[in-house]
Protein backbone atom coordinates (compact mmCIF):
# COMPACT_ATOMS: atom_id res chain seq x y z
CA UNK A 1 0.00 0.00 0.00
CA UNK A 2 1.38 3.39 -0.99
CA UNK A 3 1.42 6.48 1.18
CA UNK A 4 -1.63 8.74 0.88
CA UNK A 5 -0.73 11.95 -1.00
CA UNK A 6 -2.72 14.22 1.32
CA UNK A 7 -1.36 12.70 4.54
CA UNK A 8 0.20 15.95 5.77
CA UNK A 9 -1.65 18.95 7.17
CA UNK A 10 0.21 21.26 4.76
CA UNK A 11 -1.07 19.32 1.73
CA UNK A 12 -4.63 19.23 3.07
CA UNK A 13 -4.54 23.02 3.60
CA UNK A 14 -3.25 23.46 0.04
CA UNK A 15 -6.04 21.20 -1.25
CA UNK A 16 -8.66 23.26 0.58
CA UNK A 17 -7.15 26.52 -0.71
CA UNK A 18 -7.14 25.39 -4.35
CA UNK A 19 -10.62 23.86 -4.02
CA UNK A 20 -12.21 26.98 -2.52
CA UNK A 21 -10.88 29.11 -5.39
CA UNK A 22 -13.35 27.30 -7.68
CA UNK A 23 -16.50 27.93 -5.60
CA UNK A 24 -19.19 29.70 -7.60
CA UNK A 25 -17.69 28.82 -10.99
CA UNK A 26 -20.57 27.94 -13.33
CA UNK A 27 -20.98 24.53 -14.91
CA UNK A 28 -19.74 24.42 -18.47
CA UNK A 29 -19.04 21.07 -20.16
CA UNK A 30 -15.55 20.62 -21.56
CA UNK A 31 -14.16 23.67 -19.80
CA UNK A 32 -11.79 24.32 -16.88
CA UNK A 33 -11.64 28.08 -16.32
CA UNK A 34 -11.91 29.36 -12.74
CA UNK A 35 -14.87 31.71 -12.64
CA UNK A 36 -15.61 31.03 -16.31
CA UNK A 37 -16.86 27.46 -16.36
CA UNK A 38 -15.93 23.88 -15.50
CA UNK A 39 -17.42 20.39 -15.46
CA UNK A 40 -17.12 17.89 -12.61
CA UNK A 41 -14.30 15.83 -14.14
CA UNK A 42 -12.15 18.82 -15.05
CA UNK A 43 -12.78 20.40 -11.65
CA UNK A 44 -11.34 17.34 -9.91
CA UNK A 45 -8.43 17.07 -12.36
CA UNK A 46 -7.62 20.78 -12.04
CA UNK A 47 -7.56 20.80 -8.24
CA UNK A 48 -5.52 17.57 -7.99
CA UNK A 49 -3.07 18.86 -10.59
CA UNK A 50 -2.70 22.22 -8.80
CA UNK A 51 -1.79 20.30 -5.64
CA UNK A 52 0.73 18.16 -7.60
CA UNK A 53 -1.20 14.95 -6.83
CA UNK A 54 -1.48 14.42 -10.61
CA UNK A 55 1.12 15.22 -13.27
CA UNK A 56 0.51 18.58 -14.98
CA UNK A 57 -0.15 16.93 -18.35
CA UNK A 58 -2.70 14.40 -17.05
CA UNK A 59 -6.46 14.85 -17.27
CA UNK A 60 -9.03 12.31 -16.20
CA UNK A 61 -10.45 11.16 -19.55
CA UNK A 62 -14.00 12.43 -20.03
CA UNK A 63 -14.99 10.64 -23.20
CA UNK A 64 -15.73 7.50 -21.20
CA UNK A 65 -17.83 8.94 -18.39
CA UNK A 66 -21.28 7.94 -19.59
CA UNK A 67 -23.16 5.65 -17.23
CA UNK A 68 -22.94 2.91 -19.87
CA UNK A 69 -19.15 2.78 -19.43
CA UNK A 70 -18.96 2.16 -15.67
CA UNK A 71 -16.67 -0.88 -16.01
CA UNK A 72 -14.33 1.00 -18.34
CA UNK A 73 -14.06 4.04 -16.02
CA UNK A 74 -13.47 1.84 -12.96
CA UNK A 75 -10.80 -0.17 -14.81
CA UNK A 76 -9.10 3.02 -15.95
CA UNK A 77 -8.98 4.52 -12.45
CA UNK A 78 -7.77 1.22 -10.99
CA UNK A 79 -4.91 1.14 -13.53
CA UNK A 80 -3.57 4.63 -12.80
CA UNK A 81 -0.44 4.78 -10.59
CA UNK A 82 -1.66 7.95 -8.82
CA UNK A 83 -4.70 6.32 -7.21
CA UNK A 84 -5.59 3.41 -4.96
CA UNK A 85 -9.08 2.22 -4.06
CA UNK A 86 -10.34 3.34 -0.65
CA UNK A 87 -13.19 2.25 1.56
CA UNK A 88 -13.58 5.34 3.76
CA UNK A 89 -13.39 9.01 2.83
CA UNK A 90 -10.24 11.05 3.35
CA UNK A 91 -9.13 14.48 2.15
CA UNK A 92 -8.25 14.49 -1.54
CA UNK A 93 -10.25 11.40 -2.45
CA UNK A 94 -11.83 11.25 -5.89
CA UNK A 95 -15.41 10.03 -5.52
CA UNK A 96 -17.23 8.62 -8.53
CA UNK A 97 -21.02 8.47 -8.42
CA UNK A 98 -23.63 7.09 -10.74
CA UNK A 99 -25.94 9.51 -12.49
CA UNK A 100 -28.82 9.44 -14.94
CA UNK A 101 -26.76 9.68 -18.12
CA UNK A 102 -23.19 10.28 -16.97
CA UNK A 103 -20.97 9.39 -14.07
CA UNK A 104 -20.40 12.22 -11.62
CA UNK A 105 -17.04 13.08 -10.02
CA UNK A 106 -16.47 14.89 -6.73
CA UNK A 107 -13.44 15.62 -4.59
CA UNK A 108 -13.27 15.27 -0.81
CA UNK A 109 -12.07 18.43 0.91
CA UNK A 110 -11.45 18.84 4.62
CA UNK A 111 -12.82 22.11 5.97
CA UNK A 112 -11.25 24.18 8.76
CA UNK A 113 -13.26 22.19 11.34
CA UNK A 114 -11.78 18.88 10.06
CA UNK A 115 -15.13 17.87 8.54
CA UNK A 116 -15.28 16.40 5.06
CA UNK A 117 -17.15 18.06 2.19
CA UNK A 118 -17.71 17.07 -1.43
CA UNK A 119 -16.41 19.66 -3.89
CA UNK A 120 -18.48 19.19 -7.00
CA UNK A 121 -19.91 20.89 -10.04
CA UNK A 122 -23.43 20.41 -11.35
CA UNK A 123 -25.47 22.04 -14.07
CA UNK A 124 -27.38 24.81 -12.32
CA UNK A 125 -25.49 25.52 -9.10
CA UNK A 126 -22.00 25.23 -10.61
CA UNK A 127 -19.18 24.52 -8.14
CA UNK A 128 -20.28 24.07 -4.53
CA UNK A 129 -19.53 22.13 -1.35
CA UNK A 130 -21.94 19.54 0.02
CA UNK A 131 -22.15 17.18 2.95
CA UNK A 132 -20.97 13.62 2.20
CA UNK A 133 -23.99 12.31 4.11
CA UNK A 134 -26.43 14.08 1.77
CA UNK A 135 -28.60 11.18 0.60
CA UNK A 136 -28.85 12.54 -2.93
CA UNK A 137 -25.12 11.84 -3.32
CA UNK A 138 -24.17 9.25 -0.68
CA UNK A 139 -26.48 6.58 -2.08
CA UNK A 140 -24.94 6.93 -5.55
CA UNK A 141 -21.26 6.42 -4.67
CA UNK A 142 -19.73 3.91 -7.07
CA UNK A 143 -16.19 4.06 -5.71
CA UNK A 144 -13.53 6.08 -3.94
CA UNK A 145 -10.03 6.52 -5.34
CA UNK A 146 -7.32 7.97 -3.10
CA UNK A 147 -4.37 9.93 -4.52
CA UNK A 148 -1.11 8.29 -3.46
CA UNK A 149 2.60 9.09 -3.59
CA UNK A 150 4.39 7.75 -6.64
CA UNK A 151 8.07 7.04 -7.03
Amino acid sequence: MKRQFFSTQARRVLLRMYALEWLGTPWRPGSAVKGGGVDCVRLCSSVLTACAALPPTFEIPTRRTSSRNVVEVVSLLDSLPWFERAERLAAGDLVVMTGDLHLHFALVVEDSDSRFRFLQCLQGPGVFLSEPGDSSFASRILGIWRPVETD
